[in-house]
């Protein structure tokens, strides 16, 4: 009875000091996983606040430039209907003080978005100003560019424009509202116009929708500048046939005219909606061109 008391006294002291030995674990390990959420969380918030300085500082090099080269003016009682949606001129002589290589200006009145133009020619990677701003540094947001391939700039039949989709909501952001057809509808939401050095032209919005990066929406046409009247008709006859197939392409029927489309203009940017994989794109045939 004696040893079996003892026997039990012994299993007794040792289930105690197991737990004993438990209580007094080291407690490094959870030391180590709260420094390490810790760091998770630290990262992630400098993380944050370096993309909103880099929003903040993309959106200030854009507004130095809008300033620069829109004169706002006060709009004249000529009977223009669209008078009141562009009260402002473009000056290009100003634009291209701030940069050589300024090419015009896009405004689009439904988002009330002002963006200069500009063209790097012969960039190889045909991405240079993707992140420069206007002033040529660095900027989150880049400029809207006219595709290097484009020799004729916004002479060429088809001018395609390059803009990012940004998380704060600047640059070609807006666009994606162009997917609903009742927005497309709305009064004044069907236009945009690009400034040149000498005019204004009017763009009707004919068709929006989701590309590949690559395709035949970014066939290229120069400008129609062909001598032989031949080869001009041939030319022209081609690129009416790439406006009513992209015409095809669009989430709804805007029901414009291109089958004697004589410029379009596409503003291309990242679609959000497929994680970037395809491209959004709204795309104006020319309606109207104004000199100034």
């Amino acid at each position: 009875m004696s040893d079996e008391k003892e026997k039990k006294e012994e299993i007794k002291n040792e289930v105690e000091e197991g737990e004993k030995k438990k209580k007094k674990k080291s407690p490094l390990p959870f030391i180590l996983i709260i420094a390490g959420c810790a760091a998770v969380l630290t990262i992630a918030l400098v993380n944050i606040i370096r993309t909103q300085m880099e929003y903040g500082h993309s959106a200030q090099v854009t507004n130095d430039a809008i300033d620069a080269i829109v004169v706002t003016e006060a709009p004249k009682d000529d009977g223009s209907p669209t008078q009141e949606e562009k009260p402002f001129r473009y000056d290009h002589q100003a634009a291209l003080a701030k940069n050589p290589e300024a090419k015009g200006l896009i405004f689009i009145p439904a988002t009330d978005v002002k963006l200069p133009i500009v063209q790097k020619l012969n960039d190889p990677s045909n991405e240079y100003y993707l992140h420069r701003g206007f002033d040529g540094e660095y900027s989150r947001a880049g400029t809207v560019y006219i595709d290097t391939n484009i020799k004729d700039g916004l002479e060429a039949r088809h001018v395609i424009l390059y803009g990012h989709h940004m998380g704060d909501g600047t640059m070609f952001s807006d666009n994606d509202k162009y997917r609903d057809a009742s927005y497309y509808k709305e009064q004044g939401h069907d236009v945009f116009y690009v400034y040149t050095p000498d005019s204004v032209r009017e763009y009707k919005i004919f068709s929006v929708y989701t590309p590949q990066p690559t395709g035949d929406t970014y066939t290229l046409f120069g400008a129609p500048n062909e001598t032989d009247q031949a080869q001009k008709e041939a030319t022209d006859k081609q690129f009416h046939e790439y406006a009513s197939k992209w015409k095809s392409y669009a989430f709804y029927d805007t029901g414009v005219d291109v089958s004697n489309a004589k410029q379009i203009v596409t503003l291309s940017s990242c679609d959000i909606n497929t994680g970037y994989k395809l491209r959004l794109v709204v795309q104006g045939v020319l309606v109207n061109e104004t000199k100034v």
